[in-house]
């Protein structure tokens, strides 16, 4: 199999991400997961198993969280989406004896090579269910979740750090037995199909703690998804660790190159933490990772406390409050729903307070989008909106961009290179451009930016 006909197996499926409109509850068929993965042998059960869901912050646990077990020396499987660059992205192995890929975004990435190898062992698998079963059309997050998993047999990783989807319950990736659960912040977000209030996405989430999870991390929640999600932890005798309760954090220093923190759980203590990740919920995450590091020691893993602090430093997660021009000053961030966009203007006014900012804007059609306006409209002191390259990607009509940002200058652009264009020149000289409401439109940013530099 070659790779353009592996991309084309792949674009045979159903394709949620393009069109999140059209998932209903009964979309999610998880037992169809688990017939195809007996069907390989179960590669899941060859390796342990961290499981990470959330509304906000669950990739970054996920990447802080494998870093550092790979400074502690093991074989680390990371699934997480979505992409920046390319979807080979989504399935990488850390492991410091491999040698590394110089020329993609993160050099650990799956190879196109590699994909048409797993695909060749798992498609006639697939494709012999599809033909005895009658089920409707399996997804690409099915199938890249399967990929995923026996690419990690392959490679015989010690552990897998798996990211949710959507959800929790009926996501692909609760197909499989964690040891470890963490539950990131959990906030409104997909309303039409994980529920209309938080305690209901609560349940949805924490449905990935069940039969074979030994612990469960909670980061920081409100009371009442604590309490939800206790109750679940209990339910199958699990007392959880929680970020602000059993697992403490003090903020030491921050700035435009690092942020510097105290973590302590129980008496095990974590000083002078530094990460380059910028925020005080990445702090929080970070807190989270630990949390589920030192639990493993539970359970004969030997993490020491060195690889914790390089870890956590060497930590690399793009397009999160990612300081990647200095003049003008641009910041990325793929904040994209009402919390995460509070969470981004108070790190903007915590580190560059006062200053000007232009604000390029974009968000996909499934999203609260006076509610995101709503929080960036605090900071923002011009708006140039754009649309990316992508099919869930939403346009504007000028009058209710104006709407939402009533006391700004407001521009609409047809393209994210247009809108980088407009914003250079409206930008001030100490000024900042931000770029957020979407990992799409920052991913396409990123890379017109990045290209730029190479020219310079």
């Amino acid at each position: 199999m070659q790779y353009t006909e592996a991309k084309t197996y792949l674009d045979s499926f159903i394709n949620y991400e393009f069109d999140l409109n059209k998932v209903q509850t009964n979309s999610f068929k998880i037992d169809r997961v688990k017939d195809l993965l007996a069907l390989l042998d179960d590669p899941q059960k060859n390796y342990k198993i961290i499981h990470v869901a959330g509304s906000k912050g669950k990739g970054s646990i996920c990447a802080i969280t494998a870093s550092i077990l790979k400074e502690a020396g093991f074989s680390v499987g990371l699934y997480t989406s979505p992409h920046i660059y390319n979807f080979l992205e989504r399935i990488r192995v850390l492991d410091a004896g491999v040698n590394a890929k110089q020329d993609a975004l993160f050099p650990d990435v799956l190879s196109e090579r590699e994909l048409c190898d797993v695909l060749e062992e798992v498609k006639p698998i697939i494709e012999e269910y599809c033909l005895t079963k009658d089920i409707d059309r399996l997804s690409v997050f099915e199938v890249f979740t399967v990929v995923a998993l026996v690419y990690f047999r392959k490679r015989k990783v010690d552990i897998a750090v798996l990211e949710t989807g959507l959800g929790g319950r009926l996501d692909a990736t609760n197909a499989v037995e964690s040891l470890v659960a963490v539950i990131a912040p959990i906030s409104l977000e997909h309303t039409n199909i994980l529920g209309d209030n938080v305690k209901a996405i609560a349940a949805e989430k924490a449905a990935i703690i069940k039969e074979g999870t030994k612990a469960v991390i909670v980061a920081m929640q409100e009371q009442d998804v604590l309490e939800l999600i206790e109750k679940r932890s209990k339910e199958h005798s699990i007392s959880p660790l929680a970020v602000g309760r059993e697992i403490a954090i003090e903020l030491v220093s921050q700035d435009l190159r690092r942020q510097i923190f105290n973590v302590i759980i129980n008496e095990d203590k974590y000083l002078d933490i530094k990460m380059n990740l910028l925020g005080k919920h990445q702090a929080h995450n970070a807190a989270a990772a630990i949390g589920a590091v030192q639990s493993l020691k539970n359970f004969g893993f030997a993490i020491s406390v060195e690889a914790i602090y390089k870890g956590i430093q060497k930590c690399f997660w793009p397009g999160r409050f990612e300081v990647f021009n200095e003049e003008p000053m641009i910041i990325l961030d793929g904040a994209h729903n009402e919390a995460s966009c509070s969470l981004l203007v108070d790190t903007i006014t915590t580190l560059l307070p006062g200053k000007r900012v232009v604000l390029v804007l974009g968000f996909s059609r499934d999203k609260d989008k006076a509610a995101i306006c709503r929080q960036l409209s605090k900071v923002a002191s011009k708006v140039v909106f754009t649309k990316a390259d992508h099919p869930r990607s939403s346009e504007i009509a000028e009058e209710d961009l104006k709407a939402f940002f009533p006391y700004q200058e407001s521009f609409v652009t047809p393209n994210v290179e247009e809108a980088l264009i407009l914003a250079r020149e409206k930008v001030e000289d100490d000024g900042i451009i931000l770029i957020a409401g979407s990992l799409f439109v920052v991913s396409e940013a990123r890379m017109i930016i990045g290209k730029e530099k190479e020219y310079v």
